[in-house]
């Protein structure tokens, strides 16, 4: 079947199941939830069906450590290209048991981000053999190409799973970095239709803020000799240091001001060895956790409005403790919202393959600085 002919077939349906990919920058593991979609344009609606978190391996290893600097040959480039498809591949047949799929929607692996460079690593032609589904990816380059930052992308998708005509939402990810989306309450909740959501949506923001799991796990592998500090559990006993708080609030907050989308460069661990050299694991990990709960606090705003959170650092309960108390918000998770917070990311890209095959533009010219009007990214990387 020719990729115009499953084009075709995919725009034409009411209702779509749709497979979304997501591995983060901690490269924990793969994230895939398969979503059931109604409608067409803004006005669809998601469904989360299930999700799996499948595991790397060796594979996470070599790009965990490519990203960190580390030099490959091109063989080795292109042959952990192919076994991490193969990977998706895999995690795909596992969650979709026998059922069939329209479309399977592949973030890729950030191995670089300092706009207007950029890689998500990603071989979709491997995944569309191996599966027989047709794969998008590449979500990001064509705003990166506009003058855009690239990122974030959630917040459409944010905006179609969470918005409320009659609250004000923000929507925070505690991932490799803290990202947030504020959702307004509708400016006119009787006009539903295509006009009435796309104004809607031209008031909806979102941005970075600064470094979060990076941080944390960066610290925790120091200290604890642990990829991260499990369930938050040494941080909890730790008191936050005021002198190395002070410190670390200084350079998140410039983070938090530029206004720019963040990478690896950006995980402040220098800072950190420099301020930190007296403090026991406890201590410190309860300070990085103060210092980014203080800089979220600063940039959520005034207001009323519902704090939605989900990402790997939730269940960071000392960070979840000190972003509660900072805040002044009870965080709710978006288990509640209808969509787990393992899988929040996954169901995002899911969520946005569907709009850019309606002919959606899936990044918001608002967030990512990118021309307003200057079209969808609809076919990059539809195989």
């Amino acid at each position: 079947m020719g990729a115009s002919k499953r084009y075709d077939d995919f725009t034409g349906k009411n209702v779509r199941r749709i497979v979304g990919c997501m591995t983060g920058t901690s490269l924990d593991g793969l994230d895939v939830a398969l979503i059931e979609v109604t409608g067409r344009g803004l006005g669809i609606s998601v469904k989360f069906l299930r999700g799996l978190s499948y595991p790397l391996g060796e594979t996470g290893e070599i790009l965990k450590s490519f990203a960190s600097g580390e030099a490959l040959t091109a063989a080795q480039i292109t042959a952990v290209n192919r076994d991490f498809a193969l990977l998706h591949a895999g995690a795909a047949k596992e969650l979709l048991a026998g059922e069939q799929a329209d479309l399977i929607a592949v973030h890729g692996q950030t191995l670089f981000h300092q706009p207007p460079l950029s890689w998500q690593l990603f071989n979709p032609a491997v995944l569309t053999v191996e599966t027989g589904i047709p794969v998008m990816s590449d979500f990001r380059s064509l705003d990166l190409a506009r003058g855009g930052e690239g990122a974030p992308i959630t917040p459409l998708s944010d905006f179609i799973s969470f918005r409320n005509k009659d609250h004000d939402r923000v929507v925070v990810n505690f991932g490799g970095f803290i990202n947030l989306t504020h959702l307004p309450k509708s400016p006119n909740p009787t006009n539903g239709d295509d006009r009435g959501l796309q104004v809607w949506l031209d008031q909806v923001t979102g941005r970075d803020v600064c470094v979060c799991n990076q941080l944390l796990d960066r610290a925790a592998m120091v200290m604890l000799g642990k990829p991260c500090d499990i369930d938050g559990e040494c941080g909890l006993s730790g008191k936050s240091d005021p002198t190395v708080e002070a410190a670390l609030v200084r350079d998140l907050r410039r983070q938090a001001v530029s206004g720019k989308s963040l990478g690896n460069a950006d995980d402040l661990f220098t800072t950190l060895s420099k301020v930190s050299i007296t403090l026991s694991p406890a201590d410190l990990l309860r300070t990085v956790s103060a210092s980014i709960a203080t800089i979220l606090a600063e940039n959520l705003g005034v207001g009323e409005y519902d704090l939605l959170v989900a990402g790997g650092g939730i269940h960071n309960r000392c960070l979840i403790e000190e972003v509660a108390g900072r805040c002044e918000k009870k965080p709710q998770l978006t288990d509640g919202f209808g969509i787990p917070v393992s899988y929040r990311e996954a169901v995002a890209m899911a969520t946005l393959s569907v709009l850019a095959l309606d002919g959606i533009p899936t990044t918001l010219p608002q967030v990512t600085g990118a021309p307003a009007g200057s079209g969808p990214g609809v076919m990059l990387g539809f195989y």
